[in-house]
Formats: C-alpha cells, sequence, structure tokens
C-alpha cells in the first residue's frame, strides 16, 4: 500500500502596465515523505513592436512546480508495475529558467519559441524488474533520480476559419542525469 499527503500554499503577485507584465508566485509545498519546498515562480514579459503587422513579446521566466507522484499516476503513465511498489517519492521542478520570444503574424498565425533549462529532484524512470513476468507480459520497477534538462520548444496556431485552429509543437529535449 502507499500513499502521500501534501499541502499547498501558492501566493502571487501581479504587476502590469503598458508593455510589461511581470508575475511571482511562491509554491510552498511539503507532504509526509520528503522535507519542505520552497519554490519559485518568476514570469516576464515585455512588448515590443517587431513590425508594423504584428506584434512580438520577449519573455523570461523563471518556473517552479512540486507534483506528489501516487499510485494511480504512476499506473496510468506504466500499467504494468512491479508487485512490491512500495513508495512514491514527490518530484519538484526546482528551477527552469525559459526565455524566447513569442507573437503574431497577419493576425491568423502565432508562434511561441523558447529555450528552457530546468533542474528536476527525484524524476520517476521505470526499470526492467528481474525474473518477474506474467504471461508475456514484464514488470517494472520505479526509480527517482536526479535530472538536468535542456528544451528547445517551437509552438505555432494557425487561424484556418473563424473557430477552427490548427495547433502544432517541435521540440528538443536533452536530458542529463546529476
Amino acid at each position: 500500500s502507499s500513499a502521500a499527503t501534501a499541502v499547498q500554499i501558492m501566493p502571487y503577485y501581479t504587476l502590469r502596465f503598458d508593455r510589461f507584465l511581470a508575475s511571482a508566485q511562491l509554491n510552498l509545498a511539503f507532504d509526509n515523505r520528503a522535507k519542505y519546498n520552497f519554490i519559485p515562480y518568476l514570469n516576464i514579459k515585455l512588448s515590443y513592436d517587431a513590425d508594423p503587422e504584428g506584434m512580438a513579446t520577449a519573455f523570461v521566466a523563471l518556473e517552479g512546480e512540486h507534483n506528489p507522484n501516487n499510485l494511480r499516476e504512476l499506473s496510468r503513465m506504466n500499467p504494468f508495475l512491479a508487485p512490491d511498489f512500495d513508495k512514491t517519492l514527490s518530484t519538484s521542478y526546482r528551477i527552469g529558467l525559459r526565455f524566447g520570444l513569442e507573437g503574431k503574424m497577419g493576425g491568423i498565425f502565432a508562434y511561441r519559441l523558447s529555450q528552457a533549462f530546468k533542474k528536476i529532484d527525484n524524476a520517476v524512470f521505470f526499470m526492467n524488474y528481474p525474473n518477474e513476468w506474467r504471461g508475456n507480459e514484464a514488470f517494472f520497477s520505479i526509480a527517482y533520480d536526479d535530472i538536468s534538462v535542456l528544451e528547445t520548444l517551437l509552438e505555432a496556431d494557425y487561424q484556418i476559419l473563424c473557430n477552427l485552429h490548427a495547433k502544432g509543437n517541435l521540440w528538443y529535449r536533452g536530458y542529463r542525469m546529476d
């Protein structure tokens, strides 16, 4: 049996001027299996005219998040967990720095290009569980490790008709075990 209790408190503040937006949040999270977590979120956007027909917005964001893992969510990701599953640890996105450019072109095409670096504590991995099979299905055990992620992301939204949009993402993520 596995159980976890988590409490999160997330006070935030937003400041907006003509072409400037800043929002700050502090995620105070704690559970019955880990230490207290103080995770910041800061998002700054500054708009400027890229061309006469559209707007472009440069942005910088400092992000963080605390996700309590539980057996139900882990089973959704991988339904073949080993029978001796006994603990869940919370995954903490300690720090994420994201920056980029977003905007619209011609009123029908929107884009967002960003680069991010993230430090993640207790990322969930599934490993082959030795010598355990059920029919032709293998079991997996859960492992946790700290990782760093470098991500490049391009998001696009094209308006086909008034209420019909086509969206797409193209991304690259590089992972490194810490």
